[in-house]
């Protein structure tokens, strides 16, 4: 009986014994695959990454996401790229609390996710940022809210050709860019439309607007309603210099006759086959123009002031920036991801890609044709989008409705402003 009690004491202790060692010997290879940097199914951190990117800047994202997966074998990446639904499906997400772990800002790092964003001030990339571009992601305590990939500096472009041929100089300010559009006007017999729009599909007539708006109404130091746009006091009535404007383009026939049905694609076609001289929509012109004319030749100019006393203004952000939730479980990983991006050969790759000037001062693009007008413009002031820095949210539908209304024939000035007004109180009460 006592020999029967010593055998079970002896295979108890030799079960415990071995679930010792079996315990001992998994966290000895858990521990062992963390530190030679492998991975298994447990181990292995997903991060959610959301752009509003489409078609081949989103397939230039995605390539640079999975090589960053190669190279970090620990780290997936669920990369989403959802198109035009991507305002619609972060507004749900923000609503719910549900934001990914990494999403592009694209310009509204401060105006609309603030409250949603890890404050990255500390990372070491921070200090290569172009200063107007890490001013446009740092809140007023400091925090910058995104890491910006890209320089969208965007201007008014033009035909070279034609503007050689019309000898032609670059206009500093709007009374000398109408004088200009008479000039071109009288001197091609009406056959060269001097600015091209494509009304048609809202958002060209839209830029327009927001391009002017800022030498209106912010860049002038002697006429800078900033602050008071900011803090919902701006007097609408100091806009309607800028619905003059374009109601003086169009009564002297300096736009198409078809402004408001014409789409984008009609100005590249103009602007291709030498038809119209300048496209307000800035130089993203260009990729479609060579569609219709590879030897076309494109060129851009800093948007022309309201006053003499002003300088004219480049206009600028980010076309992709990333910023990190605060609430993410994975802060590092989606730092080292981010950073990523920041590689100087790395941004270099995604930049030339693109045609498109780099967010880093330490990354230099080659550009090439466009070369000469960033060099022309290199003194230009970059000023943020107007409506991202001075407008709420939404403002950019009222923008390009009522911007086309201005194009109609029936609508005041007066009407305008009141109309923008209207829409600029709502959006700000929300």
């Amino acid at each position: 009986m006592a020999k029967g009690k010593r055998l079970k004491r002896m295979l108890a202790v030799s079960m415990m014994l071995t679930m010792a060692a079996a315990l001992f010997t998994g966290c000895s290879s858990s521990n062992s695959s963390k530190e030679s940097g492998g991975s298994s199914k447990e181990d292995t951190i997903t991060l959610s990454v959301w752009t509003q990117r489409s078609g081949e800047g989103a397939a230039a994202l995605e390539k640079v996401s999975r090589q960053f997966e190669a190279e970090n074998p620990g780290i997936k990446i669920d990369f989403n790229a959802p198109g035009k639904e991507y305002e619609n499906i972060l507004k749900i997400k923000m609503s719910s609390d549900e934001m990914p772990d990494i999403w592009s800002t694209h310009g509204w790092a401060i105006g609309k996710y603030s409250d949603q964003l890890a404050d990255l001030s500390n990372e070491e990339w921070v200090p290569r940022l172009i200063p107007s571009l890490k001013e446009q992601v740092t809140d007023a305590d400091g925090r910058v809210l995104s890491m910006t990939i890209d320089s969208d500096t965007s201007a008014i472009a033009y035909n070279v050709d034609l503007f050689e041929k019309y000898n032609l100089q670059v206009p500093k300010t709007v009374d000398e860019l109408l004088a200009l559009c008479e000039k071109v006007k009288t001197e091609s017999g009406g056959k060269v439309v001097p600015i091209h729009i494509g009304g048609g599909d809202g958002w060209p007539i839209g830029q327009a607007v927001d391009f002017f708006s800022s030498t209106l109404l912010t860049t002038d130091s002697n006429n800078n309603y900033g602050e008071e746009l900011k803090n919902g006091t701006f007097d609408w009535n100091h806009y309607k210099p800028l619905g003059e404007l374009f109601q003086t383009m169009k009564a002297k026939g300096y736009v198409n006759v078809d402004i408001l049905t014409a789409k984008n694609d009609d100005t590249a076609k103009a602007i291709a086959n030498n038809e119209a001289l300048i496209a307000i929509t800035g130089f993203g012109i260009k990729d479609s123009a060579v569609k219709y004319n590879p030897n076309v030749k494109i060129g851009f100019f800093p948007i022309p002031t309201f006053s003499d006393k002003d300088e004219p203004v480049l206009v600028g952000g980010e076309t992709d920036a990333w910023g990190i939730s605060k609430n993410t479980k994975h802060m590092e990983a989606a730092k080292k991801y981010i950073a990523y991006f920041a590689k100087p050969e790395i941004n270099k790759q995604l930049c030339e890609e693109a045609n498109i000037r780099s967010a880093f001062t330490d990354v230099n693009v080659d550009l090439g044709e466009m070369t000469p007008y960033y060099e022309a413009s290199k003194n230009a002031r970059i000023v943020p989008y107007f409506d991202r820095a001075f407008l709420p949210s939404g403002m950019w539908d009222a923008i390009s409705k009522y911007g086309q209304m201005l194009f109609t024939g029936s609508y005041s000035v007066d009407q305008f402003a009141k109309d923008m007004n209207d829409s600029y109180t709502r959006l700000l009460d929300k």
